[in-house]
């Protein structure tokens, strides 16, 4: 394992969420999308055409009667996913496909559960919850299910192969000889009863597999895999003779047999030797590369695998890789002394003349639309999703002689879009130039703006109103996104009237030599290597810092003041107190932050008092000075509060708070005072409360909530009136009332109970009983949608923008207007288990409260209400508990009926594919 570091989590490899179904189908959220994916089978017989082999896979969709393909590509060591054609698809709506499978005669075999309900929640108006959290319903069946089979009778497929072989019944000479099975089935079934009978008699025939490099039409040498893997199971490999063997396999033609070469080597020094003799770190396939990766990760401790390592991370294939840094950070972490030396070694001195770089390639082709004269657009498309716009190309131009045009004298909701090809799991930065004249606002419209279609978080500003050519940008993070949607947006969640005009758009992969593979492999590394506490080496270590690049230092100095434990110091000499003292002075300021928190673990900051003054004074002038950007201010305030959480560094961040800062700056700093372990930093933010906008207090209330002491000051200051009760967001409230201290749950219910808005628990059923009564009127569109950015926005997706606390509700509007309703009403009447709320305390007395995201056996992660991610150190939790609540708050009840009829108006026509 590596200490303090829990890789980069799972992905979906799907280049589509949908399925093509032919029938009705009942889904309650992600409409006409998988929500019962069962099952990711390939075609691993040959009864089937040739481009079926080991590469289409069967994905069975019981909510949409069907079974759809999915043709396998890989990518690096990643594979994807392709859209295929459905391989059944039923207009029974009974029929539910939960399971294929290569049968024993190379045919496609699958299960029908046969069953009308498929979904679990939510419980229907009508309906009760029953076992397993499911709805009880009469039309739940469970005698009809049956199996199918699907042949292939085409020309170009091969014949059906009997199904009635017992192999327990033949020689381990013909288990041998079906380890060459075309069917992936048999060949299972053969190498698990060799491995239970434990006949080393095998062995050489096995071997003699192995040894054969043949392979077949699609590359493949099956026996072989199959013949290591059996070896494998039966002991074979123990570091004697059978060396040999393996190092003929790491050199087979099939990659799939190098790979397997790999994962059953033994972890001995020879193994380490023959991976880096073998040339698999630099083979031509990316997975074999990983595999070695990998391998290497549980072998014994070797300087020149840590170098060999290093190296390879400096590829470009590898460095941009999916998941080869990933494996490489596993692998180096093993022999973390020689990859550190060779990182060490790697690095130039500074007043090195820079190599010269060339500019980043703007990937959006025709950035200001000259092409547009001999023949149109290349690329782009008009889109209206309301109302009604113009599209034009204006010779109104900022440069060059033409721009793209949106006018609207009614309202829209509308933009010029394209497609463009990234590279996933990278950043990349969209900007362009807008103009615009008369543009003015209404039911949400932000303006004229760029954003990401299919990751709408992404947006740049919006410019409104009769403004000259400005410039906007966003940064954006392309996840498992190999395609992104650019749209020159006019309107956007709501309709704006009046003209834009938009110029030299530009798209552009960010990258930093801080962002690099190498030094975020650095950083992991030397927090592994630290957490040893290695006295006897830092010293030496330190000293190389000042020839290394700002990038790298900042890298490895984080790692060293993350992963380095509490109290254990080398024996310092006034010398190298000294050298310590130089090496400050030639830092970065994050640079001499990292370090003085390594210095604070070695409990000798106190000696190096002057430059902490030092350093604390210019980062308190950095956040105080107007004249730099809010990010760079905020920055500041972050590195201020890391490396002295102090009354008076609090009380000098708090003071650059006041009405006249913008509300990003003061959001910047409100988190930054959050992180502080001191009741005066609680203190600190109630002290600015009067100066806070609505923004910032929402910020500052959720501050308040995470740590204990802060929740006793807030209560305290909803007593003495300086702060209303009633600005905390329902689901703050709900974090409030359900604290795991019963003194403050207690405070909060009597607090709640006793304002004018609070109701027993049958007077809300009453009230919500009058409620649904309103649910077949109706509202106005655009104030409901207003109501949903408001109140709901904020947990929930829709149309591919939102939170992701709640379900995805894209498609809602198929429901019934009283369902919606109901659901709304009273979120905790049916709840999935995914969605329950969590509240987690840390040992510092942290409070975190949302969903439970992801969990592993070291850390879990939570997803707060505010869309912040939190992955928790398991050994750093006191105490973690799950709510019998929805992650929903209760209290929708008390909004205008107006507020709720429109609200359920909007949410009935959205359905799937209507987005911005």
């Amino acid at each position: 394992a590596v200490h303090g570091w829990h890789g980069n989590g799972s992905t979906g490899i799907a280049d589509s969420e949908y399925f093509h179904a032919i029938a009705k189908y009942r889904q309650w959220d992600f409409h006409g999308k998988f929500t019962a994916a069962s099952g990711h089978n390939l075609y691993t017989a040959r009864q089937f055409p040739k481009e079926y082999w080991n590469q289409t896979a069967f994905i069975c969709a019981p909510t949409g009667h069907l079974i759809k393909t999915g043709l396998l590509e890989q990518v690096g060591s990643h594979f994807r996913t392709n859209d295929g054609f459905n391989l059944m698809a039923s207009e029974d709506e009974w029929t539910a496909p939960i399971y294929a499978y290569v049968g024993p005669d190379g045919a496609v075999w699958f299960a029908d559960w046969y069953n009308y309900i498929v979904q679990h929640n939510p419980t229907p108006k009508g309906f009760e919850t029953g076992q397993g959290n499911a709805y009880i319903t009469p039309s739940r069946d469970k005698t009809h299910g049956r199996i199918y089979r699907i042949v292939y009778e085409g020309d170009d497929g091969g014949p059906l192969e009997r199904i009635d072989r017992n192999l327990e019944e033949v020689t381990s000479k013909e288990l041998v000889e079906t380890l060459t099975d075309s069917n992936l089935l048999w060949r299972m079934h053969a190498q698990r009863l060799l491995v239970e009978r434990g006949d080393d008699s095998v062995i050489p025939a096995l071997m003699k597999l192995v040894e054969d490099h043949s392979v077949d039409e699609v590359g493949l040498n099956v026996g072989a895999i199959h013949a290591l893997r059996t070896l494998e199971g039966l002991g074979a490999f123990k570091g004697g003779k059978e060396a040999d063997l393996l190092k003929i396999a790491l050199a087979h033609p099939c990659p799939g047999v190098r790979q397997n070469a790999l994962q059953v080597l033994p972890s001995t020094d020879v193994s380490v030797e023959a991976i880096l003799s073998s040339g698999s770190l630099q083979d031509e396939d990316a997975l074999v590369r990983k595999a070695a990766l990998l391998a290497l990760a549980d072998m014994p401790a070797s300087k020149r695998a840590g170098e060999k390592i290093y190296e390879i991370l400096q590829t470009e294939d590898n460095a941009e890789d999916r998941w080869i840094p990933g494996a490489a950070i596993a692998a180096a972490a093993r022999h973390d002394n020689g990859f550190l030396a060779a990182a060490l070694a790697g690095q130039t001195d500074l007043s090195e003349e820079a190599e010269t770089e060339s500019p980043p390639e703007n990937l959006i082709a025709d950035p200001s639309f000259e092409a547009a004269k001999s023949g149109g657009l290349v690329g782009w498309k008009e889109v209206t999703y309301s109302g009604a716009a113009e599209f034009s190309v204006s010779s109104l131009s900022r440069i060059g002689s033409q721009s793209l045009q949106i006018s609207s004298a009614h309202g829209a909701d509308a933009g010029w879009y394209t497609e463009i090809e990234v590279e996933p799991n990278s950043t990349y930065r969209l900007s362009g130039w807008i103009k615009t004249q008369g543009v003015q606002n209404r039911g949400g419209g932000k303006g004229a703006l760029l954003n990401v279609h299919n990751l709408q978080q992404f947006k740049t500003q919006a410019v409104a109103g009769d403004s000259g050519w400005t410039e906007v940008e966003t940064n954006l993070e392309t996840g498992s996104a190999t395609k992104v949607g650019i749209n020159c947006l006019f309107g956007g969640w709501g309709q704006s009237t009046g003209t834009a005009w938009f110029d030299d758009l530009r798209l552009e992969k960010v990258s930093g030599e801080e962002d690099s593979p190498i030094n975020r492999a650095v950083e992991v590394v030397t927090a592994h290597y630290a957490h040893r506490g290695p006295t006897n080496s830092i010293l030496s270590l330190l000293q190389r810092i000042p020839q290394t690049s700002e990038d790298f230092s900042q890298s490895f100095l984080t790692g060293l003041a993350m992963g380095w434990p509490q109290g254990m110091a080398p024996n310092l000499k006034q010398e190298e107190l000294n050298s310590i003292s130089q090496l400050i002075g030639s830092l970065s300021l994050e640079g001499q932050v990292r370090l003085f928190v390594l210095l604070d673990k070695w409990e000798v900051k106190d000696r190096f008092i002057s430059d902490l003054d030092r350093l604390t004074r210019i980062l308190e002038s950095k956040a105080a000075d107007t004249n730099l950007r809010d990010e760079d201010r905020v920055r500041s305030a972050d590195l201020l509060m890391e490396v002295s959480d102090s009354p008076e560094s609090i009380e000098a961040l708090s003071k650059t708070i006041s009405t006249v800062e913008s509300p990003d700056y003061v959001r910047g700093v409100l988190r930054a005072l959050a992180t502080s372990q001191l009741r005066e930093g609680g203190e600190a933010i109630l002290s600015v409360w009067p100066d806070l906008g609505p923004s910032a207090q929402t910020t500052a209330l959720d501050s308040l909530l995470r740590r204990h002491d802060w929740t006793l000051l807030l209560l305290e200051a909803f007593d003495t009136g300086k702060v209303q009760p009633t600005l905390l967001s329902l689901v703050q409230r709900k974090t409030l009332t359900e604290h795991k201290d019963l003194e403050i749950s207690s405070r909060a219910k009597d607090l709640y109970e006793s304002t004018p808005d609070s109701e027993t628990s049958a007077q809300r059923k009453e009230v919500m009983g009058k409620i649904l009564a309103i649910a077949p009127g109706s509202g106005d569109l655009e104030h409901g949608k207003s109501v949903f950015e408001k109140n709901c926005a904020v947990c929930h997706t829709l149309d591919g923008t939102g939170g992701e606390l709640g379900p995805d509700l894209t498609g809602v509007g198929a429901n019934d207007r009283s369902a919606i309703l109901m659901d709304i009403l009273d979120p905790n009447r049916s709840v999935e288990g995914v969605y329950f709320q969590w509240h987690v305390t840390t040992e510092d007395d942290f409070t975190y409260s949302g969903r439970l995201l992801n969990e592993t056996a070291s850390a879990v992660e939570i997803l707060e209400p505010n869309g912040n991610r939190n992955t928790i150190p398991r050994k750093e939790i006191v105490d973690m508990r799950m709510s019998s609540l929805s992650v929903m708050p209760e209290g929708f009840e008390l909004l205008p009926e107006e507020d709720l009829v429109s609200l359920v108006d909007y949410l009935k026509t959205r359905v799937v594919g209507e987005s911005e």
